[in-house]
């Protein structure tokens, strides 16, 4: 069901003097699902986000605990747990925002808790600006030694190539963002605009 197959549902209800409360809440029901449904992206992905962060998080410890003498290893083993643990946490309260969006809402609440969805996909997407000029050297320097037991710095990886690397990384994360920015919250702007135009019913 579509959201302006809702709406007329809506207004339908409201002009009818129906004395139970059965219509109004089947229509609730209805519509909080189809929120849910339409914002299953971000459930999927706020799951898929802490479970790979968790793997990443096992693997970053054993790393920082075999290379804790070489300062350069601990130090990008650090960053990346700092990164992860970030991580972590805002796919936990993305995941609890979603979740807790229940079929007893108001409109106003749902419109809220969907507000704030949206300000932790934006704060996410915005972030990467910083997180992946950050996380790119780092990552670099423990998965060659990590896993292929190669040392960078050894081979005459150094502070130029670090500046390099950040740079074309920073690059990166400002096409990333623009294209997450045109494709990422086409769904939430419609929920939060149907949600809008309901709350503007409800009180005319």
């Amino acid at each position: 069901m579509e959201y302006t197959e809702l709406s007329r549902l809506w207004e339908a209800n409201k002009s009818v003097d129906v004395k139970i409360s059965l219509n109004q809440n089947a229509i609730n029901e209805v519509t909080v699902n189809k929120l849910k449904s339409s914002l299953s992206e971000i459930k999927l992905s706020s799951i898929i986000e802490i479970v790979v962060n968790f793997i990443w998080l096992g693997f970053l410890g054993e790393f920082v605990v075999k290379y804790h003498q070489e300062s350069y290893f601990l130090l990008a083993g650090i960053i990346l747990i700092g990164i992860s643990i970030f991580s972590i946490a805002l796919g936990i309260n993305k995941l609890y925002l979603f979740t807790s969006i229940d079929n007893n809402f108001s409109v106003f609440k749902a419109q809220k808790r969907i507000g704030k969805l949206k300000f932790l996909e934006i704060l996410g997407t915005n972030l990467l600006y910083f997180i992946i000029p950050l996380f790119f050297v780092p990552f670099v320097l423990v998965i060659t030694k990590g896993i292929l037991n190669i040392d960078l710095f050894q081979l005459g990886f150094g502070g130029n190539e670090v500046a390099l690397a950040t740079a074309g990384s920073a690059i990166v994360a400002i096409l990333v963002v623009i294209f997450l920015r045109k494709s990422q919250f086409k769904s939430m702007n419609e929920s939060l605009k149907f949600l809008k135009e309901l709350n503007q019913n409800e009180h005319n």
